[in-house]
């Protein structure tokens, strides 16, 4: 083989593998967690990252269109997204963001979550939850105000529209907000619980489903949940096997080609999952991308969203 044939051979096999001292070819992150949110929706990659996409303006800074590294909120374990603020538990602080703590998810708000002994963060339309200790749920507006406080000895607050809830010593969940006054209760404990505009559904210790209005109790569900979650008015239940089910005109309906699922999350109109291979799916209003879309506009079934893993 003459000199030439060599060199030219040697450069196309080259050409074929990563260079030395170029970027690397890109790889896809896990996605380990995400929180749906009615103007936004953030990501917890493996490796901590978190990811948030949003329309920009108070409680969202300058995320935009599609999904950008947030870095204050690097390893949160719960996040808030309500419509004019926010909050994360990121041990050992607490994050928050937005109009009641006159900052922005890029210049957010400190907090020693260590003395504060905050567990979870919810959010409704206006404000967001702290639940401190397992003792209170402690809510604050857009003026600042801290509003009701909700006691309760559970772990499990829960928060959408203009209500709030959480599960009392008893097993029984108790609210306030649009939902005063409204008491859930099961055969078997309360374990966790889902609010959205006027309504409370919660996961009863033998994984069956109950769901309560002004109006009242409406009859058990067995359907062997293990998450539940909002997407607008409709309850969306992730079962045992990982499989799940969404509410069309009141009956639930398993979603075809849906399997896996874990951390179910849903807000406003929206609903996402990490789902099989820890990769996110998201579907619902979209109103303002705050799915990650290029552009605003309805996903009507849940749709993948691919992140790569930083630097690469």
């Amino acid at each position: 083989m003459s000199l030439r044939r060599i060199v030219v051979v040697g450069l196309a096999f080259a050409l074929l593998l990563p260079s030395a001292s170029g970027c690397k070819r890109s790889k896809e992150a896990k996605v380990e967690a995400i929180w749906a949110g009615k103007g936004a929706t953030c990501v917890r990659l493996a490796g901590g990252s978190v990811r948030c996409a949003g329309p920009g303006g108070g409680v969202h800074g300058q995320i935009g269109a599609g999904f950008r590294e947030i870095p204050m909120l690097k390893d949160a374990t719960s996040i808030a997204l309500a419509e004019t603020s926010g909050c994360a538990v990121a041990p050992p602080r607490l994050v928050c963001f937005g109009t009641p703590f006159r900052s922005t998810i890029d210049a957010p708000s400190f907090f020693d979550a260590s003395v504060l002994a905050v567990s979870s963060v919810v959010a409704m339309d206006d404000a967001v939850c702290v639940h401190e200790s397992g003792l209170r749920l402690r809510c604050f507006d857009a003026t600042g105000h801290a509003g009701p406080e909700l006691m309760a000895t559970k772990l499990a607050p829960a928060a959408g529209g203009s209500s709030s809830c959480a599960i009392a010593a008893d097993g029984a969940a108790r609210c306030f907000g649009e939902l005063a006054g409204v008491t859930l209760t099961a055969s078997t404990p309360l374990t966790s619980l889902a609010v959205h505009a006027g309504r409370v559904c919660g996961i009863a210790s033998d994984a069956s489903v109950v769901c309560a209005t002004k109006a009242g109790l409406d009859p058990p569900r067995p359907v062997n949940a293990e998450t539940i979650a909002f997407k607008g008015d409709s309850l969306c239940v992730a079962h045992k096997n990982k499989t799940m089910s969404c509410e069309e005109q009141g009956l639930l309906h398993t979603q075809s080609g849906v399997f896996a699922v874990k951390s179910l999350s849903g807000a406003g109109g929206n609903a996402c999952f990490v789902g099989q291979e820890e990769v996110a799916f998201c579907w619902g209003e979209n109103a303002r991308a705050e799915l990650g879309t290029p552009e605003k506009g309805l996903r009507e079934v849940p749709a993948s969203i691919f992140f790569r893993e930083s630097g690469s």
